[in-house]
């Protein structure tokens, strides 16, 4: 039960039982106006994009109890005028509704694509039709309308809907390698496979070529992340502020905002929709502030926008470069060294490019967010509406004892806590590393399969795929995109000095994994050149450098 229904309750039976009813050691009496606040001590938080915040993390308010000696200080009912962020009584359970996570991303996620600030009456009317009653949470959605809702719907989208879009992506690769071993499917094309002298009597092979497997497998995995809003399985109950508080009528709405306490208390998790303009939001500090208070036992998590959109843009960057070798290598004349020199220099310079600007932004972002934790006022943080600042005010007042107190709280340890937490975070989770090499993975499985169905002996077959799939797909790649991505995160320093990450860090960076990738290209022709023993020591070659890589870059 929430600390300050359990003060309410006391407070109504406090003429009934008179001036010495006392509280519960375990219950903390609240602070008089002024009195300071005092926090644990910072433990290691688990890492993570999404990273979780410790229980121990959770700020205490301490007081005056029965182990003290002394009775502690019944605390007075508000004024009927002050609402109390925090009661939710019988009378008030119908207005907590939830609604499915998976359903605010239906039919093109319009839920999130419209602002309700800017809709008409009737309009509002549906959202409040769209939530259901419910007695729990599964999730609290913490976000600001600062941040637009397409980022929101595709940062929720892809991180609930990965395993979706991997599985129809392998169902979409299952079914065009079947149609074209069935030969339903024709191969439109060849490409020359310069085959080793190793293999007898076999030389610069003209071996037929098609797209199906990689056209059929991006249907499949677009198809994916279309389809898993609509997965007829249990959705996880979410609150979202805009569709279970009433938008029209205006007691409602007000019973929904006093009661936005209850609606923390009884939510498994507060998903926090972070943003560059959350922090400067009043109802976002009130909210992270709120559930530590009255759901200590809850979990928060942190979950950057920008990251799921980050990953979405660079799967259509990777695709688009498959594309360009596959083009590259399609024809009579395939693999040319001119062609493949070109398809790499239009991939590679946006990608110093955009590795450039990433380390910028980075660097940016965190300053600003560091000012802002700093020069916390909670005087000067918007909120649309008085009514509601005040509801905040005084339910911040009830907690930390003062504005004051709040404001050194969200100065102090709160700030080494986000910041800490920022450090501790991974660039990208590993899932979303797999979700990138779908594009590739679909490129190297055409290849394999047009050897295949050459009529080649199978020793080729078998060596190409364990070099070229298995090898440099699926260990060189990845690992050479987490030293990038630890890189361009951590920076590159030469003693104890970072350069600064302008054109020149990002270029190094660059460089290197060109290098690498050159490396791993030029090892995977050599294996297969000398037959299936080099194959194979290419193989322990590559799972010991990705083993290395991941446990120095990549923290689990």
């Amino acid at each position: 039960m929430p600390l300050e229904l359990v003060f309410q309750n006391c407070c109504e039976q406090r003429e009934e039982l008179g001036d010495d009813v006392t509280l519960h050691p375990s219950f903390p009496a609240r602070h008089e106006d002024g009195a300071q606040c005092t926090h644990s001590t910072f433990t290691n938080l688990p890492e993570g994009d999404e990273a979780l915040v410790h229980p121990s993390l959770q700020g205490e308010v301490t007081g005056p109890s029965e182990t003290d000696g002394e009775k502690p200080e019944i605390p007075t009912m508000p004024p009927a005028s002050s609402p109390d962020l925090t009661s939710f009584d019988a009378l008030d359970a119908t207005l907590m509704r939830g609604i499915p996570l998976r359903q605010t991303l239906q039919w093109g996620a319009h839920l999130w694509l419209s602002d309700p600030r800017s809709m008409r009456a009737f309009q509002k009317a549906r959202l409040w039709d769209a939530s259901k009653p419910t007695k729990r949470y599964d999730k609290f959605i913490s976000h600001t309308w600062e941040t637009h809702g397409r980022w929101k719907q595709l940062s929720l989208l892809l991180h609930f809907g990965w395993p979706s879009m991997m599985i129809f992506w392998a169902v979409g690769a299952v079914i065009a390698a079947v149609l074209v071993l069935l030969e339903v499917l024709p191969l439109f094309t060849v490409f020359q496979l310069p085959l080793p002298a190793i293999w007898p009597g076999i030389h610069g092979t003209s071996v037929p070529y098609g797209c199906w497997l990689m056209l059929l497998s991006l249907t499949g995995a677009m198809g994916g992340l279309v389809v898993f809003p609509y997965f007829p399985l249990a959705s996880e109950i979410c609150f979202l502020d805009f569709v279970c508080v009433h938008q029209t009528d205006d007691r409602k709405m007000q019973q929904g905002i006093r009661s936005i306490g209850a609606f923390l208390a009884s939510a498994s998790e507060l998903r926090v929709l972070w943003s560059a303009p959350y922090l400067q939001r009043l109802w976002c500090v009130f909210e992270l502030a709120a559930y530590r208070k009255l759901n200590p036992n809850g979990r928060i998590v942190i979950s950057r926008i920008m990251t799921e959109v980050a990953v979405l843009l660079s799967f259509a960057w990777v695709q688009l470069v498959v594309v360009g070798f596959w083009v590259a290598r399609s024809g009579p004349y395939g693999g040319e060294p001119w062609r493949l020199l070109v398809v790499i220099v239009c991939a590679g310079l946006p990608t110093l490019a955009s590795m450039s600007y990433a380390a910028v932004q980075k660097q940016d972002a965190d300053e600003e967010l560091r000012s802002q934790l700093t020069n916390f006022d909670v005087m000067t943080v918007k909120c649309s509406s008085e009514f509601d600042r005040q509801c905040i005010h005084d339910a911040i007042t009830r907690w930390y004892g003062s504005l004051s107190a709040f404001n050194d709280y969200i100065r102090g340890p709160f700030c080494l806590e986000v910041l800490q937490l920022r450090r501790s975070q991974r660039g990208i989770e590993g899932h979303y590393f797999i979700v990138l090499l779908l594009p590739t993975s679909s490129f190297f499985l055409e290849g394999s399969l047009a050897v295949l169905m050459s009529g080649v002996p199978g020793e080729v077959s078998i060596s190409l795929f364990l070099a070229a799939v298995v090898c440099f797909n699926l260990m060189w790649i990845p690992s050479v995109v987490v030293l990038g991505a630890h890189l361009t995160q951590h920076g590159v320093r030469v003693g104890r000095f970072r350069l600064r990450p302008s054109l020149l860090e990002p270029l190094l960076i660059f460089v290197l994994c060109v290098i690498l990738l050159a490396v791993g290209i030029g090892a995977t022709v050599a294996a297969v050149a000398n037959g299936i023993p080099a194959v194979i020591l290419w193989n322990i070659v590559g799972l010991v450098f990705a083993a290395v890589t991941w446990m120095k870059c990549f923290r689990v």
